[in-house]
């Protein structure tokens, strides 16, 4: 309830205070491929020395994944415009902590074998407006990203513990996009920020791109995405960066 309320309030705080620009009708589709490093830690009990390190003690290390998305413009003033997307952010790894430790409840010994698994893919419905367009693009709206699993512990004796993160958190969503004179091409940028609740957020990418006159479009830059995650006992503190290579069809 509490997340749906500020959803509410932003849209019209958004509709109410903003000089809307109406778009032509447009669609642009889109993927792009992310090589992601991960750092941070997790737990799952009060104590802090049940942390666990993501890269030095479960053997997290570079992975990749990937991002899809749709969008739709159109010159109806007032209602939002609207972007679909979903994001892949899954990795398995092994690694040996060199400490027993709690985690969900179940002991884990001293010195053996961890499988461990991260799924934080997550779903985003974006709406925004377009408050500039010329040179100078600047999008302001709200977005709504669901996250469906967590992260599961497996020991090699058979001990097996999960941290769910299943939740939906409300974002403030920015978009800039600034043309270079003559070339075709732009610098771009967007943030998503959330910071309220039992997760607080902050996903955000910086880059390059090109798009032709026949609406072919591609991009490249970097992408960081950061999580602080608290339910209960349960912590986690991480953060996953690297960099984005894509293509897009606008028309």
């Amino acid at each position: 309830m509490r997340s749906s309320l500020v959803v509410i309030t932003l849209i019209f705080t958004l509709a109410g205070s903003v000089a809307i620009r109406a778009d032509t009708l447009g669609v642009r589709l889109g993927a792009y491929r992310w090589s992601q490093d991960y750092s941070g830690d997790i737990r799952s009990s009060q104590s802090s020395a049940d942390s666990l390190q993501l890269a030095s003690e479960l053997g997290f290390s570079d992975d990749s994944g990937s991002t899809v998305y749709a969008v739709l413009e159109h010159p109806i003033p007032l209602i939002p415009n609207i972007m679909l997307r979903k994001s892949t952010l899954e990795i398995n790894a092994k690694g040996s902590p060199g400490q027993e430790f709690n985690f969900g409840g179940e002991p884990f010994a001293q010195g053996q074998s961890i499988a461990s698994s991260s799924d934080l893919s997550h779903q985003d419905i974006v709406l925004y407006y377009e408050v500039l367009d010329n040179w100078l693009s600047l999008d302001i709206g709200i977005a709504a990203r669901s996250f469906d699993h967590g992260i599961t512990l497996v020991a090699g004796d058979g001990t097996h513990s999960d941290m769910d993160i299943d939740d939906t958190v409300a974002m403030v969503y920015l978009g800039a996009r600034a043309e270079l004179p003559l070339t075709g091409l732009y610098l771009q940028g967007e943030l998503n920020s959330s910071a309220y609740g039992d997760v607080s957020l902050l996903d955000y990418q910086l880059g390059l791109g090109y798009e032709s006159d026949l609406g072919l479009g591609l991009e490249a830059g970097l992408r960081r995405f950061e999580l602080d995650y608290k339910h209960s006992n349960e912590r986690a503190d991480l953060a996953i960066d690297g960099v984005f290579v894509g293509v897009y069809y606008h028309f």
